[in-house]
């Protein structure tokens, strides 16, 4: 017996009655909070890239994603760099997707 695998309404036209149809579960993918970044997306601002400092070369998703002390710098570009605009703006439009608008208090 060999199995092949039928697309579309090539199942109907194969179907008689030595046919044995398996019925396939529906397969749910499971609930995530996680931000999925496209790394081709340039215009994400996940991907906008850090150009001085100990971050230089690394993305805003990959420093933030990193770990505590990766969310606590992206939090200070966001919202008190004030001397890098550019790094306010793009962490806080990444920040934003993650429901952050403002520097969490103490």
């Amino acid at each position: 017996m060999h199995c092949k695998v039928l697309a579309d309404d090539e199942n109907v036209a194969t179907v008689s009655d030595d046919t044995e149809v398996i019925d396939e579960p529906e397969i749910d993918a499971p609930a995530t909070t996680e931000l999925v970044v496209d790394e081709n997306d340039t215009e994400h601002p996940g991907n906008w890239r850090f150009d001085k400092g100990a971050k230089a070369g690394r993305t805003v998703h990959s420093v933030y994603t990193e770990s505590d002390s990766g969310k606590t710098f992206v939090l200070y570009a966001a919202f008190k760099a004030k001397h890098r605009p550019d790094w306010m703006e793009q962490c806080s439009k990444y920040l934003a997707l993650h429901g952050i608008s403002e520097h969490p208090t103490r």
